[in-house]
């Protein structure tokens, strides 16, 4: 679904731009504290405010909800991906970098802000700042301008600390010998057997299930899970669409207007897809006709569009609907009515899952078999039987992957660095190395291959020097912040984030 148009309140206006840079660093050990209401946690003499949270906390799920196809998630996932600590840890990390900032002398002017807040688009009316529609955007969202100014300040200052670390000199010497690394160059095929991640294709027959429902205390465990994720169960109202976005950025309303008029003039269900490619100012929309995918009545969109989109029969296009944007031509492509979550049509599944977790041995036995199937299809290069435990099974599976002695792997699958430095031991070149622990099963086959020649080692010296320099900033950042960690209280009010 296209970002441009989600929307939780208005919020999502003012958080696209007062999320603080975040170091990728997760502390621990945190202390409980009895802040006040407002106050999920405190960083030295900084608090971490209720809203701060909530919009992490929320960028959070919608970054997860990309991994299971958009669908809300259930409670459990919530609680299996950490998103509520990892909010925490995200906000933490980026108070600890504007103290840091700080440190460095970076301390915005009180002019250097505002001219900041006049740059930002949504409080601009015709390419001038707004006064009113500033004061009209943040009140919709609980703020004062003194809260926004604070936000933007400690926004400046983080920044500002990244740029001052963006600036750690690097010698040539140091580049050429990273350079020698990188020519060091293999070719080859990666398997990943996650052990958990093949546990529900574990075979359990109808028999198993009903033998384990026939057990009251099985049968209330499934009672309960059901009643846990029900509300995520339940179909809401959907609909499936596309759009058109003209929008009157650098144009009248009036124009906009009649450009989306004489686009509807052409417009047919057959043709939605190749213009909305071609009109279009979505940036998302341009090369996937429009699509926004499945969304439900609950405040994705902005309410004139969505309003609009509900009222349209499958199969049909709207007229123009002005929203904050601009104007929209939306195509319902199809609908899902709302339809309630019956215990009776989950309740299988979901024993199912339940005898799955108390499968120990058959687990151990599975995932064995898939390493032995995986390691002879490596073995006779037979790529289709490899896919086939991909679709099959979910095994990961990455082919003619090119890797280097400093990058490693670069795809989904990664390698630890001692992992690399064995498949470049000269006695394992070109062999099928496996590496194993109690999460997952790596299988490995590389061959080496001609290193880079001096032309292309020369070539990306250059472009190699900025990317080192991020690197190595980020690593001196991150040491700096660990550093500051040690003297600064970290409390967190774990009342507010359960």
């Amino acid at each position: 679904m296209s970002d441009s148009f989600k929307k939780k309140s208005s919020s999502f206006f003012v958080t696209a731009f007062i999320g603080l840079i975040i170091v990728s660093f997760m502390f621990t050990g945190y202390e409980s504290m009895k802040g006040t209401p407002d106050t999920v946690a405190t960083v030295g003499s900084k608090s971490i405010l209720s809203r701060e949270y909530q919009n992490e906390y929320n960028r959070q799920v919608e970054f997860y909800q990309r991994f299971t196809g958009g669908t809300a998630l259930t409670s459990q996932q919530i609680q299996q991906f950490g998103i509520r600590d990892n909010a925490v840890n995200s906000l933490i990390s980026g108070k600890l970098m504007i103290t840091l900032a700080e440190k460095l002398g970076v301390e915005p002017s009180s002019y250097q802000v505002k001219e900041e807040i006049k740059k930002l688009p949504y409080f601009q009316t015709n390419d001038r700042f707004d006064l009113e529609r500033y004061k009209l955007l943040l009140s919709s969202n609980g703020l004062t301008p003194a809260d926004f100014e604070s936000d933007i300040t400690d926004q400046i200052k983080a920044q500002g600390g990244q740029v001052f670390f963006a600036r750690f000199p690097i010698s040539n010497k140091y580049l050429e010998d990273i350079q020698q690394f990188k020519a060091e160059r293999m070719q080859g095929h990666l398997v990943k057997i996650n052990r958990e991640g093949t546990r529900k294709y574990l075979p359990v027959s109808a028999a198993q299930v009903q033998e384990f429902l026939a057990v009251e205390a099985n049968a209330r465990r499934v009672e309960v899970m059901f009643n846990d994720q029900k509300t995520n169960l339940d179909q809401a109202n959907e609909v499936k669409a596309r759009h058109i976005l003209v929008t009157t950025e650098n144009r009248t309303e009036e124009e906009a207007l009649k450009k989306i008029q004489d686009i509807k003039k052409e417009l047919t269900v057959r043709n939605f897809i190749r213009l909305a490619n071609q009109h279009t100012e979505d940036p998302s929309g341009k090369e996937n006709g429009g699509d926004l995918g499945w969304f439900s009545a609950n405040g994705m969109m902005v309410p004139e569009f969505e309003q609009a989109a509900f009222a349209l029969n499958k199969g049909s296009i709207s007229d123009p609907v002005k929203t904050d944007f601009g104007y929209h031509l939306i195509y319902v492509e199809d609908k899902k009515e709302a339809k309630e979550a019956l215990f009776e049509e989950h309740r299988d599944r979901m024993a199912r899952e339940l005898v799955q977790r108390n499968m120990v041995d058959e687990l151990d036995a599975f995932v064995l078999n898939l390493k032995n199937q995986a390691t002879q299809a490596l073995s006779k290069k037979d790529i289709k039987a490899i896919t086939n435990l991909q679709d099959q099974f979910g095994v990961q599976y990455e082919k003619d992957l090119m890797i280097n002695r400093f990058d490693g792997a670069t795809g989904q699958i990664s390698l630890s660095t001692d992992q690399v430095t064995q498949l470049f031991t000269n006695e394992n070149a070109g062999k099928l190395q496996t590496f194993e622990d109690a999460n997952a099963i790596i299988l490995a086959e590389f061959a080496p291959v001609p290193p880079a020649s001096v032309e292309e080692l020369a070539a990306a010296l250059e472009q190699n020097r900025t990317q080192t320099q991020m690197t190595l900033a980020r690593i001196v950042q991150e040491g700096m912040i660990q550093r500051l960690r040690e003297d600064v209280k970290v409390r967190v009010n774990t009342n507010l984030i359960r």
